[in-house]
């Protein structure tokens, strides 16, 4: 007749009752081994595992980081520069079309979209990422250019997080791509 073993043993030796080891070793249940006694055993696993956690943390901060900034890189590729970044605080539309082009400015200064005499359309200027106080802005009124996080602080790192593209949308909701605003900090 088998006998099961009990749930938790503590092996001791007869004559003075005392552990065989300085750990006690334990018997989890009858069908599994016995665990290492030696607290050595513990204490290096633990090392290992919290190497190896620290290892993927890192590896998963760094893919992270790289992402966002693979994100952060693309900008308006599809749209083809029509001329050179001039400097100046006013941009003018003219049938869905901003002059200049690229429009280079510093940050704190006011920008202002203005309608040519001849196009009697209302526009928004819309950005997804934004360098003024809201993503959209209306045609006529002085916008003062902030920036964002990564223009006012990474700048030096990569020249395309200080250009903002953005859209001339139609009252009619007509989209009209253009390369955007350019800050200088």
């Amino acid at each position: 007749m088998h006998l099961a073993r009990p749930l938790l043993t503590v092996e001791a030796h007869q004559s003075n009752i005392r552990p065989t080891n300085p750990t006690p070793c334990l018997t989890l249940a009858p069908w599994t081994s016995r665990m290492p006694c030696s607290s050595e055993s513990f204490t290096n696993g633990a090392k290992e595992r919290d190497h190896t956690m620290k290892t993927f943390g890192s590896l998963g901060c760094a893919l992270l980081l790289l992402s966002m900034l693979g994100i952060l890189s693309c900008n308006n590729a599809s749209y083809v520069r029509k001329g050179a970044e001039v400097k100046t605080n006013t941009v003018t539309i003219t049938d869905c079309v901003a002059s200049p082009d690229t429009v280079q400015i510093n940050l704190n200064d006011t920008l202002t979209w203005l309608n040519d005499s001849s196009d009697k359309n209302q526009y928004t200027i819309h950005f997804e990422r934004t360098p003024l106080p809201a993503n959209d802005a209306p045609t006529g009124q002085g916008q003062k250019v902030k920036g964002d996080f990564w223009c006012n602080h990474l700048h030096s790192i990569h020249a395309d997080y200080c250009v903002y593209p953005y859209d001339l949308i139609k009252a009619d909701g007509k989209k009209c791509p253009d390369p955007g605003v350019h800050v200088t900090p």
